[in-house]
């Protein structure tokens, strides 16, 4: 049963636009949006059939929920802008501890949808894994059940695991994606077309959740073809970054397979 009949979005970024669709799709009443963007507001808003507001001190302190979609170097000044409230206060942060909605009261959790997003690209809510905690057991059953009705995957961690969890989606995203602008540029270099990587890319990633990352490693560096590996730090001269780049992954992977030789 629904029993956060009001929603307050604070924020209308990437995070916040993906969220606040879920929770309409999901059949949710989001309430107001709030950036410090009149047009971000607007544009939210107007999409999730609410109000916008650009000041802080317009949010509802009334809300059922009040969710804090901020930088993450934010959550605890506006929390305490906010100050106590009778409903539920969130945020959705990765690295910010739940003691960071201290100054909003008892009620008080975090919704942290583990996924990359952007704004104009569709993702299947219903997909992402959302990692979720709460202050107490009347909380995280109200906050269980809207995370169970936006997603099929669903995470009570505590605020230490949500962390390194954190840490690992940058290794399994961040890191990778900046590799792929780095594969893109030196493909444009060849005149050949980013494209022609794409089948290699999505293997790559099948192969290391069926079989596992560790079994599914090839190349130079697993093999421990030296005179392969040094070949492509010649050609990496002009770009100093991009071989040191190289030559620290590639010594990772040569300590994990070869350690034992």
């Amino acid at each position: 049963m629904n029993s956060l009949h009001s929603i307050t979005l604070v924020g209308a970024g990437n995070l916040a636009t993906h969220l606040g669709r879920a929770l309409v799709n999901s059949g949710y009443k989001i309430s107001q949006v709030f950036s410090l963007s009149d047009y971000k507001a607007r544009k939210l808003a107007y999409e999730l059939n609410s109000e916008f507001i650009t000041q802080l001190e317009q949010v509802d302190r009334t809300s059922d929920l009040i969710v804090l979609a901020v930088k993450d170097d934010k959550v605890t000044g506006v929390a305490d802008f906010i100050g106590k409230v009778p409903g539920i206060v969130v945020h959705v942060s990765g690295s910010v501890p739940i003691e960071a909605l201290a100054g909003a009261g008892d009620d008080k959790g975090v919704i942290y949808p583990l996924q990359t997003f952007s704004v104009d690209r569709q993702v299947d809510f219903g997909e992402v894994s959302v990692c979720l905690e709460a202050s107490n057991e009347q909380t995280r059953i109200k906050l269980r059940n809207l995370a169970n009705t936006i997603s099929r995957r669903v995470f009570e961690v505590d605020s230490d695991t949500r962390r390194k969890l954190h840490m690992a989606a940058v290794f399994i995203n961040n890191f990778p994606n900046h590799l792929y602008y780095i594969a893109e540029e030196m493909a444009k270099e060849t005149g050949v077309p980013f494209d022609i990587l794409k089948p290699l890319a999505l293997e790559t990633v099948a192969k290391a959740f069926d079989l596992s990352p560790k079994d599914a490693q090839t190349g130079p560096a697993k093999r421990g073809e030296e005179t392969v590996m040094q070949r492509h730090l010649q050609l990496l001269d002009e770009h100093p970054m991009w071989q040191e780049i190289y030559r620290m992954i590639s010594d990772s992977i040569v300590k994990l397979y070869h350690r034992e030789d």
